[in-house]
């Protein structure tokens, strides 16, 4: 709802009692099908080295900033550094019947300030995608920047070409804004710039999966962020 300052010009509502947001902790998160984790190399590198190697070709990190990596060394050292980052803080994906890890996916951008956060990062090996296990890691880290830490704005983007990660935010309940015209530079252009698409979710709080595993994030969804 729009209102008019002392000058006569139209501004947004006042966010009442606002105070900055807590960061992240580094502590795991756990739901029916899968649990959450900070990423750690001791931990999760081997399961999820298998897992990434069970797809047929490197499709699925087209538009990732880097590359899959063919070793299990080379992978150590991957994983490490998404241990090591505060932000993006980089969480494992673990299937609860196997208690394996089988993807990865980051909160990132991350904004205590003015209450905002994105998804991106986001890894589903062969092994979890098309699978709730998917649909609840993507709730269970919402619900953690919504119900936990109290965040206003939840965001994904992603390049403007992937059309898998536009379709995954929409089903998972984002919004599309819009386009970036000055992305950061994408490794499946080949140096070159390309728009990246905006959605974002903003709301009080997260809603319980139904069922079978599927959600709806928000009350007031509004557009979206990074993508399997």
């Amino acid at each position: 709802m729009t209102q008019p300052n002392i000058h006569g010009q139209l501004i947004g509502p006042v966010v009442e009692n606002w105070t900055a947001r807590s960061l992240p902790p580094r502590t795991g998160l756990i739901g029916r099908t899968c649990r959450v984790e900070p990423v750690d190399v001791g931990r999760h590198s081997e399961d999820l080295f298998a897992a990434y190697s069970a797809a047929p070709d490197d499709r699925d990190w087209t538009y990732l900033p880097s590359e899959r990596p063919t070793s299990k060394a080379a992978f150590a050292t991957y994983l490490a550094g998404m241990a090591a980052s505060p932000d993006p803080l980089h969480y494992a994906v673990i299937e609860s019947g196997s208690g394996k890890a089988v993807g990865t996916a980051a909160h990132m951008r991350i904004d205590p300030g003015n209450g905002a956060i994105e998804v991106g990062f986001i890894r589903w090996s062969p092994l979890m995608q098309r699978h709730v296990s998917g649909t609840e890691a993507i709730y269970l880290l919402m619900k953690r920047a919504f119900d936990e830490l109290g965040y206003r704005r939840y965001e994904w983007k992603c390049d403007k070409f992937n059309e898998r990660s536009r379709a995954a935010a929409l089903r998972y309940g984002f919004r599309y804004e819009g386009v970036f015209g000055t992305p950061p530079w994408s490794r499946a252009a080949a140096g070159t710039r390309r728009g990246s698409r905006s959605l974002t979710t903003n709301g009080p709080r997260s809603r319980r999966p139904s069922n079978n595993g599927s959600h709806h994030p928000t009350s007031t969804a509004k557009a979206g962020s990074g993508g399997p």
